[in-house]
């Protein structure tokens, strides 16, 4: 990259290079984790078969079980679309228009921000 990179990523470049050095694969060190569309179906299977069990609890801790079970998976959600929404923002700083992600994109939401910064990117590396 072209870029001067700040602390936290130098920090982590040190700590890959290290491991990296002790024997450690690049392969064991980039293995993805779970794709978010992933996670989502992992939250809902969760959250349905934690449900089931519930079900047979008397009322009304069911319901109120339930009802705590919502609030933490609301929040766990939340929790894993920040990402989402950190680089939504990160892209609105590239080119941010609403009117423009509904005539390129057919949508106004936080992935249409992205790609429309992308195709904006796109853009502007083909001029040069």
């Amino acid at each position: 990259m072209r870029t001067k990179p700040d602390r936290a990523v130098v920090n982590r470049a040190e700590n890959i290079y290290q491991k990296l050095n002790s024997g450690n694969s690049a392969e064991n060190l980039t293995a993805a984790s779970w794709s978010l569309p992933t996670q989502m179906m992992a939250i809902i299977v969760a959250f349905y078969l934690v449900t089931m069990m519930l079900t047979s609890l008397p009322t009304p801790w069911n319901y109120i079980l339930e009802t705590v079970l919502s609030v933490a998976i609301l929040a766990f959600t939340h929790k894993q679309l920040a990402p989402i929404r950190a680089l939504s923002e990160k892209a609105k700083q590239v080119y941010d228009n609403p009117l423009m992600q509904k005539i390129y994109l057919g949508k106004v939401n936080d992935i249409a921000a992205i790609e429309l910064a992308l195709i904006a990117r796109e853009s502007e590396l083909r001029l040069y």
